[in-house]
């Protein structure tokens, strides 16, 4: 009988911890349920993650100088816009719908985040609130040409457009947002003169080229005006690879200086692999396009720009980089509060499951 009891216990307790971990991930999985609510761009009949999968964000990073920080957020509002028109492409391809829809929805919300940060100013993004009558008035000038812009991206997504005819909105109002903030970035630039300045400035636009590339790639696959983005892909390869060189390298007669900070070195070492390599995007890129590749090329983009991010942050401080969590939604976690709760839990469950076992014990 005691061995009965003693196997009928630890049958308990497992139950018990089974019955723990299966309330830890109903926590986890409401909270991500009332994340992916809180997202206006996505549709009720879609679930953003798929068999519990994370998504992979761009990383923010802390910048200590206020100065350098407003240029590389300026240079964020075109890398944003890259970003919206790559990931409405991959809708239009029916690529990975849902992880699109989230990171549309996550770029615009930075987009917005980032223009109320150059205007009123922002502690958090190390910004401080823009006094010039002129940047003012061009700010408005960007919203007022995101407007458009981000209705051609909601009809795309609304609509699931899988007509080389529906991108059209989309590429006539992208030229004239991109257009404004430009205008946006020289008056930041102007205004300033900071250490490695130009190199910082140069980095910034080869982060946001990168995605350009990428978005010219994906109107080739989607054989829209094939001819023009296909000459357009070739230019912006060989630009890139030219001034990847010049900041790896330097270039004096383009005023850019060599790199002489160890992680500054490090970080650009690993671009250069990732560009370069045997297996590198811009060995992908030279290829021409195809469904297959675009597969290949949507999953490195994301960890390249974040290499590149960090080169364009490296310049624009001094020291280590302390990390910093996204500027959008972070994909949801538990918190401690909830571990601790459901831990709690399995505690008094098996405590209380002991004690109704007790009197088995008593009666031998």
């Amino acid at each position: 009988m005691y061995i009965i009891n003693f196997f009928l216990l630890s049958f308990l307790v497992i139950a018990s911890s089974a019955a723990n971990s299966y309330v830890l991930k109903l926590v986890e999985s409401q909270s991500r349920t009332s994340l992916i609510s809180s997202i206006d761009l996505l549709k009720p009949s879609r679930t953003l993650l798929q068999n519990g999968e994370e998504l992979s964000l761009i990383p923010d990073v802390w910048q200590d100088a206020k100065s350098s920080a407003v240029l590389d957020y300026g240079e964020r509002l075109s890398m944003y816009v890259y970003m919206m028109v790559k990931d409405s492409l991959l809708i239009h391809f029916s690529h990975k719908v849902d992880e699109s829809i989230w990171m549309l929805a996550e770029t615009e919300s930075k987009f917005f985040k980032v223009t109320t940060a150059l205007r009123s100013g922002n502690h958090y993004f190390k910004i401080h609130p823009t006094e010039d009558p002129t940047t003012l008035t061009q700010l408005d000038q960007v919203l007022q040409a995101f407007t458009p812009f981000q209705s051609a991206v909601h009809q795309i997504i609304s609509q699931n457009a899988t007509n080389t005819s529906d991108l059209d909105a989309l590429v006539q109002t992208s030229p004239s947002l991109l257009q404004e903030i430009s205008a946006l970035k020289v008056l930041y630039s102007d205004s300033m003169q900071l250490p490695a300045q130009l190199e910082m400035e140069t980095a910034a636009r080869l982060r946001t080229n990168s995605l350009k590339m990428m978005t010219e790639y994906l109107f080739v696959v989607a054989k829209y005006e094939v001819d023009t983005y296909n000459a357009t892909l070739a230019l912006a390869v060989s630009d890139f690879d030219t001034t990847l060189s010049d900041l790896s390298n330097g270039n004096d007669e383009k005023g850019l200086s060599a790199p002489n900070d160890p992680q500054l070195f490090q970080w650009l070492n690993l671009v250069e692999q990732t560009w370069r390599g045997e297996q590198g995007l811009k060995r992908v890129m030279q290829i021409y396009p195809t469904v297959f590749r675009m597969d290949y090329l949507s999953e490195e983009i994301t960890p390249f720009v974040g290499k590149l991010n960090m080169v364009v942050a490296t310049y624009g401080m001094t020291g280590t980089i302390p990390p910093s969590p996204p500027m959008g939604l972070p994909p949801p976690t538990p918190s401690k509060k909830n571990d601790s709760h459901v831990l709690g839990v399995g505690v008094t469950l098996v405590f209380g499951l002991s004690l109704l076992t007790l009197p088995l014990f008593k009666e031998q």
